[in-house]
């Protein structure tokens, strides 16, 4: 473990330049960020390296290339997701018909990661896909707070609608 801490410093001063090559080809970036992952692409890159197949440097230029464009991708979704709700009115009466009343009600049934999916898919109106991104975290899961949030309320609800229009 001592030669692979010894052996990861000395790369990283060969390849510390490197790294802020690709730290300052996107600004628009958190740096300290980008320099953690330029530590860990390096460390990566270190582990999984085959003498084989190509030079260090260029294996680890392309892994860095690679990664800093998927964080640069990754943001970039997330800035959009967020300038489309910003730009869109979230008021808590997309649904026509909810009470104030009722609505303080549901909220207080559930949980937080169900409160989310509540407030997100029926009051603002997000698919899962968005909320998931939003949430950073998997479709599914955001499926699975919904679920159980539905388990909950649908009791609740039927006690103050008997209108199957308005049953979640």
């Amino acid at each position: 473990m001592m030669t692979l801490e010894i052996n990861f410093e000395n790369q990283l001063e060969k390849y510390k330049l490197m790294i802020y090559k690709f730290i300052h080809k996107y600004p628009y970036l958190d740096k300290e960020e980008l320099y953690q992952e330029g530590l860990i692409t390096l460390y990566e890159t270190m582990e999984t390296f085959q003498e084989s197949r190509s030079s260090f440097s260029t294996y680890l230029y392309y892994k860095l290339n690679y990664r800093f464009i998927d964080l640069y991708r990754i943001n970039k979704n997330h800035a959009k997701i967020l300038e489309s709700l910003s730009s869109t009115p979230t008021s808590y009466t997309p649904i026509k018909h909810l009470d104030p009343f009722l609505l303080e009600e549901i909220l207080k049934v559930l949980t937080e990661k169900q409160r989310k999916w509540f407030e997100y898919h029926h009051l603002a109106d997000l698919t899962y896909n968005q909320i998931a991104q939003l949430e950073n975290t998997t479709i599914d899961a955001v499926k699975n707070w919904g679920r159980e949030a539905r388990k909950k309320l649908q009791p609740f609800l039927n006690a103050y609608w008997s209108d199957d229009m308005y049953k979640i």
